[in-house]
């Protein structure tokens, strides 16, 4: 809105003798608004046109009274949406661009702190002459969500508590397991969004370096080749084909590519360019053998290392070919990694904070290439998400965790939600990987826990 929008508001309201309403200029992203002050926020496809989501629907939280809810309708994707569509300025204006995968959208929400989650409606959109590109991957959405705060003894909940049997796809055997139909809690400064080697710290990043990995350590610049003076942004399918196959012969298993988002940044540092390239490399076995300890950290340090350097003849082979880049090393604190890797496309976050992806499991390192190519053949949707649930059922990093530093605690109802204690974790600094061992996707190939997964969902059904 503009001042001028505001003052003529004003006017009209004082015009209509409408004494219980109140107009202030702000941003979604820094509402000026007290905390805990709002019963209710709603939002009418507005959300959207923020970049950085995640933040709004922080910011919303945070001014809501405890049990305050929001009711939002807004717009989220189904499928891919053409990279050309995506960085048009009208299709942003018209509420397209911006708009997330649903998942990702409802999985903001989430993170934001909001719990009981409903998803009212959903309907396809469509409108006359529509690019026939976005024919029925525009999904008009009504979405309700609340503020909820720990209720001692389950106080005022008043909700139904159910118990059944179901089948844990970490085991062979049932185990008796809650359903619980109300309200969970999370405090949302404490939040932190990663885990272990691959941490992807958020709102502590700056002040806790109990883990001592190395957050934020500058790390020589290896580049043997300069940034072109006037660099390339067009890279042909071909040259890409070129990439993936040079990267693959000198140790990258996996490769992404995704576009910059504030949310993705650790720290507020300009990049220059918007792109990304993401690798994963695997950990060796050794790794995971090794007891914590010195020898442990030092096979650890050396497979960061390793990675960093393959980062940087990837790095050197772009700019040879005329393309722009800058290198995240996997032991800097610039972005995060995790949540680089699962919009990218290779994988999902575990409840372990690390990405869990198809061939590697939780057992990689990732590192990223900022880069001046305009056209990456950017994935727009993700079909690892269905992990979240499966993580919540099975819980085994978090008993396998010697130092206690993934915690589930008890909530209202009987609800469990799981913490990262950073400062606890010594992943980085003596090499300890008991949660990456002990999941199951590291033990069992990805594509037969999920069926197991499934099969276990069709029966509940």
């Amino acid at each position: 809105m503009t001042r001028e929008m505001v003052e003529t508001a004003i006017k009209n309201a004082k015009k209509g003798g409408y004494e219980n309403v109140e107009f202030k200029e702000g941003e979604i992203e820094n509402l000026p608004i007290e905390d805990n002050s709002i019963d209710l926020i709603i939002s009418n496809c507005v959300i959207n046109l923020t970049p950085n989501k995640l933040k709004a629907y922080r910011e919303a939280y945070r001014v809501l009274k405890p049990d305050g809810r929001i009711l939002v309708s807004d717009i989220v994707t189904y499928g891919e949406i053409p990279l050309e569509i995506r960085k048009n300025f009208q299709a942003w204006a018209g509420c397209i661009a911006g708009a997330l995968e649903k998942q990702e959208y409802i999985d903001s929400i989430k993170k934001a702190g909001f719990k009981d989650i409903e998803l009212i409606s959903e309907k396809i959109f469509t409108e006359p002459n529509m690019d026939e590109r976005l024919v029925g991957k525009i999904i008009s959405v009504q979405i309700k969500a609340y503020k909820r705060t720990n209720l001692k003894d389950n106080e005022k909940c008043g909700c139904g508590e159910t118990s059944e049997i179901i089948n844990d796809p970490c085991k062979d055997e049932p185990e008796e397991v809650k359903e619980d139909k109300c309200c969970e809690s999370k405090s949302e400064d404490k939040t932190i969004e990663g885990g272990c080697c691959e941490s992807d710290l958020v709102d502590e990043a700056k002040e806790d370096n109990g883990c001592g990995c190395g957050l934020n350590k500058d790390y020589p610049d290896e580049s043997e080749i300069k940034n072109p003076d006037k660099p390339k942004v067009i890279a042909p399918d071909e040259f890409t084909k070129k990439l993936e196959h040079y990267a693959h012969t000198i140790g990258i298993n996996d490769i992404g590519y995704v576009q910059i988002t504030p949310e993705l940044l650790i720290n507020d540092k300009f990049i220059q360019y918007p792109n990304a390239i993401v690798l994963t490399m695997e950990m060796g076995k050794e790794i995971i053998d090794a007891t914590p300890g010195p020898e442990a950290k030092k096979l650890n340090d050396s497979a960061y290392e390793k990675l960093g350097h393959i980062s940087y003849e990837i790095s050197d082979y772009l700019r040879e070919h005329g393309y722009a880049t800058e290198v995240a090393h996997p032991y800097g604190g610039i972005v995060k990694f995790s949540q680089l890797g699962q919009k990218a496309g290779l994988g999902w976050i575990g409840q372990s904070g690390l990405l869990i992806t198809p061939k590697l499991g939780p057992r990689q390192k990732i590192s990223a290439i900022f880069v001046s190519i305009a056209n990456l053949p950017i994935k727009e949707s993700n079909e690892h998400s269905w992990i979240t649930d499966y993580c919540e059922i099975c819980g085994k990093c978090i008993k396998a965790c010697p130092e206690k530093a993934l915690i589930e605690k008890e909530v209202c109802c009987g609800e469990k939600e799981t913490e990262f204690i950073q400062k606890l974790c010594i992943g980085c600094s003596e090499g300890c990987t008991y949660c990456i061992e002990g999941c199951p996707f590291d033990q069992k190939e990805y594509n037969h826990i999920k069926e197991r997964f499934d099969k276990m969902n069709t029966k509940l059904k």
